[in-house]
């Protein structure tokens, strides 16, 4: 067909909607007719018709082909258009709920830097699996200290004495087997169909729904007006408000045609403007109720407003082209919420709609269904949304500090920046890495910082792994109810991240938060039905780590003091982060043991080796000199000994860090080349480019 009859009949189609509007409609009626769609669509225009006082129906034309919407390409996510970054930042209601937070029109993939599933799948598993683990073994000591208080001659072999860290570490692994077998059987029973409900959603968060168009036609067309169809059902007032059905009041008809603004709405997280839909009205769920006195007719009060709102947005398609079309909804009430499909205006003047249509999951439940291919109902465009919940956004990014490579084992401080867009307050935030990269404790020259046991966990670390830890969003380390994130906060907490192994790393971070509630933590004791609701949240950095310093340690015995030992260090500089000052510089060596000490060796450094570091131990100002440290240039290999020699104390259950700091090289004194060393005794958190065991 040419352009030039594709085009009269387009303006056809108008011009007999706009003169014709009463055979118009017989023409749509029969349209449904054939396609089997008449009696809902019927019943529905009837019922409607009759809750208006002053009803009109509007000719729309339902499912012709044109344009073509490819049902197989809807996905649904959460709407993260005003999240800078979020693209990367994956959210979820728990573990049975897949809420990929992307960008406009983005798939899941690793271009978003979603990561591997099945890597997200063991961090939620064994987070979950220290968690319980933490919380029973709470609950036994808060157990074991009240029986002690009553029973002063209880053993330390009972239930309520501390477990060890064999027991602990035994314990965790049970739980993770149970929770992969959990897990297995959670997917066991989707396939067979004997599980299946819909996804759950959270009022005022926003929901983009994606898919594909494609102009059959040889022309351009312009779709104006675009917006999703929908229903939400809620119990609690027993009304369902849906824009299925083409029919609206006189005077909504007069009021949108008028130039007044209209109302429209606004939610965190998301940069659109959401307005009321077109033909909302509002029906009893039963279809066999009548409304009731106080809703006696079928308009939605403006004052309450509608249970749902959507975004409408205008596509201009070019001949034979295919385009991604992304529509919000955001649901205002809680209920049961159906995406029906899609309507829009041709050429601006007729109405257009598609609903879609998705096939089910092949059901695995009876030989029947398997042998007929039986599919059951698809779930993807139907949720069900519950109350408000938090909204965790995370960013991080490295100091502006420090510098832009980052080296293997190298110390960096980054930022990590904690956003709530929910419409309600999180708690308990706790994170979960794939590696012992992160620390968050605090500066060194912090006072906090300095740990009295060295048996205390640091970086507010949860459980055996040192991988799951709590977010400190304030300076108060011991009342963990202080942490709450309200609607609309952002909290920065500074953090050390020091990289291991070569190449691009992949960082992956899963944020684990609940939902705060001043009822349940005024109670001491929690029910199931008061356990707080949680989500999941990832993030996933990509890190470059270039090489740096290799490092290797040697002890063999000293043959000329008996109980002494000679400690051999090999370091050889590999880095190429850069073409030119590839030099790394030695600033100090530390020797953490119970029972030895190290000394320098006399006669090993020349002084002319011994240069200023590019790096301050200080503040970097320039009133404060920087430390002098051993240069050891590009693809250099440096080999230093030491003298290990023991510990002459009492006390022997603390650990002494004794440490050698490098003097500067332009004193001629023989005893100034030599480092001078300082000791320090218990528990302190170290922070190492490389680290080696010796002995």
């Amino acid at each position: 067909v040419s352009v030039r009859s594709q085009q009269k009949f387009l303006n056809h189609i108008v011009n007999v909607c706009r003169d014709h509007p009463m055979e118009a409609l017989v023409a749509v009626d029969r349209m449904n007719a054939s396609a089997g769609r008449v009696d809902g669509a019927q019943r529905g225009v009837e019922e409607v018709l009759k809750g208006l006082n002053d009803g009109v129906r509007h000719i729309e034309i339902s499912n012709i082909g044109f344009p073509h919407v490819q049902d197989s390409s809807i996905r649904v996510c959460v709407d993260s258009t005003g999240n800078d970054g979020a693209g990367k930042t994956f959210v979820s209601y728990g573990r049975s709920d897949s809420l990929p937070v992307m960008a406009d029109g983005a798939t899941p993939g690793p271009s978003t830097g979603k990561g591997d599933d099945s890597v997200w799948q063991d961090m939620t598993n064994c987070a979950e699996a220290e968690l319980r683990t933490a919380a029973v073994l709470s609950t036994a000591a808060a157990a074991g200290g009240n029986n002690n208080s009553n029973n002063e001659h209880t053993s330390s072999h009972d239930d309520g004495g501390e477990p060890d860290d064999e027991s602990i570490i035994e314990r965790v692994i049970t739980e993770i087997d149970k929770e992969e077998r959990d897990a297995e059987y959670r997917e066991r029973s989707k396939r067979k169909g004997a599980i299946r409900t819909p996804e759950v959603r959270s009022t005022y968060e926003p929901l983009a729904v994606t898919f594909s168009l494609k102009n059959p036609l040889g022309l351009d067309i312009e779709l104006m007006d675009m917006q999703l169809v929908a229903s939400l059902a809620c119990s609690k007032m027993g009304l369902l408000h849906t824009n299925e059905f083409s029919v609206d009041s006189r005077e909504e008809e007069e009021d949108s045609n008028s130039t007044a603004k209209k109302r429209s709405w606004t939610f965190h997280g998301s940069e659109n403007e959401f307005q009321s839909p077109e033909f909302v009205c509002q029906l009893p769920i039963d279809s066999s109720e009548v409304l009731s006195a106080s809703s006696s007719s079928a308009a939605i009060d403006k004052d309450s407003g509608p249970y749902f709102v959507v975004t409408k947005s205008s596509v201009t398609m070019g001949p034979n082209s295919d385009t991604s079309v992304s529509l919000k909804l955001c649901p205002l009430a809680e209920g049961d919420l159906r995406i029906l499909g899609v309507r829009f205006r041709l050429l601006g003047e007729v109405w257009m709609y598609h609903r879609f249509d998705l096939p089910g999951p092949l059901l695995q439940d009876t030989r029947e269904n398997k042998s007929k291919r039986v599919r059951g109902e698809s779930l993807l465009l139907r949720s069900k949304v519950e109350q408000e919940m938090p909204s965790l956004k995370v960013t991080i990014t490295p100091d502006e500090s420090t510098q832009s490579t980052v080296l293997q084992g190298q110390t960096s401080r980054w930022i990590l920046k904690l956003s709530n867009l929910g419409y309600a307050p999180a708690s308990n935030i706790m994170l979960k890495t794939n590696a012992p990269w992160l620390n968050m404790t605090p500066q060194p020259n912090d006072e906090s910082n300095q740990e009295t046991n060295e048996h205390t966990s640091t970086s507010f670390c949860v459980g055996p792994s040192g991988t799951l830890m709590r977010v400190p969003l304030t300076k108060n380390a011991t009342d963990h109810s202080l942490d709450i994130l309200q609607p609309g906060e952002t909290v920065e907490v500074p953090v050390a991240i020091r990289t291991s192994g070569g190449g691009r790393q992949d960082f992956y971070m899963l944020f684990r938060y609940e939902l705060w509630n001043d009822k349940d933590s005024n109670c001491s004791t929690a029910t199931a039905s008061s356990i707080p609701r949680h989500r999941w949240a990832r993030k996933l950095l990509s890190v470059p780590v270039y090489p740096s310093v290799t490092m290797s340690a040697s002890l063999m015995p000293s043959y000329s003091n008996k109980g002494e030992h000679i400690l051999s260090v090999e370091l050889m500089n590999y880095r190429s982060d850069r073409d030119s000052k590839l030099e790394i510089y030695l600033n100090k060596i530390c020797i953490a043991s119970r029972h030895f000490e190290i000394r320098q060796l006399q006669g090993q450094v020349d002084s002319a080796d011994l240069s200023q570091s590019l790096i301050s131990t200080a503040d970097g100002s320039s009133n404060n000199p920087v430390s002098p440290s051993l240069k050891i240039a590009w693809q250099e290999r440096v080999t230093l000994h030491y003298l290990v020699v023991p510990i002459e104390r009492v006390n022997d259950t603390l650990v002494t860090f004794s440490t050698l700091l490098f003097s500067s090289g332009n004193k001629m004194v023989s005893e100034s080349l030599l480092p001078q060393m300082s000791r320090r005794y218990g528990a302190q958190v170290a922070d190492f480019m490389c680290r080696e065991r010796a002995h």
